[in-house]
């Protein structure tokens, strides 16, 4: 039997996260939270998303330029000087993975909260550390 310890949390990714040009699966309705709280993918903890919204409107715009860049950091291929459309195609695939009840692909406040909060728990920091 293989054991394939080398697969981390942040490389439990659905097809729409890695081709989202092309894919739009598994989509919102896929349990990508309950898999995270099982041990297998990861998800923001509500905590650190409210702390990295710091008090804005959840749904206040947001440059999407930083946005694109954690989510390169996350693996997505992504660049900010990509065009708008396309920024918009997968900010649409990020949110439907990780906050799937708005995913029109806007760059929004949450989004950038919830980003930051997946960033820390890639890199093992803590808001305000």
């Amino acid at each position: 039997m293989c054991h394939y310890n080398a697969i981390t949390p942040f490389n439990v990714v659905g097809h729409s996260d890695i081709a989202w040009r092309r894919k739009q699966d598994p989509g919102p309705l896929f349990p990508w939270q309950q898999l995270a709280a099982a041990g297998v993918g990861v998800w923001p903890q509500a905590a650190q998303v409210q702390y990295f919204l710091a008090g804005r409107d959840p749904q206040a715009p947001t440059a999407a330029p930083p946005i694109l860049c954690g989510m390169a950091q996350m693996g997505y291929d992504v660049s900010p000087d990509m065009p708008q459309a396309l920024q918009r195609r997968a900010l649409r695939a990020f949110q439907m993975h990780y906050r799937p009840r708005d995913y029109r692909g806007l760059p929004d406040a949450e989004t950038d909260a919830v980003l930051r909060a997946l960033l820390e728990i890639n890199t093992g920091r803590r808001g305000g550390d």
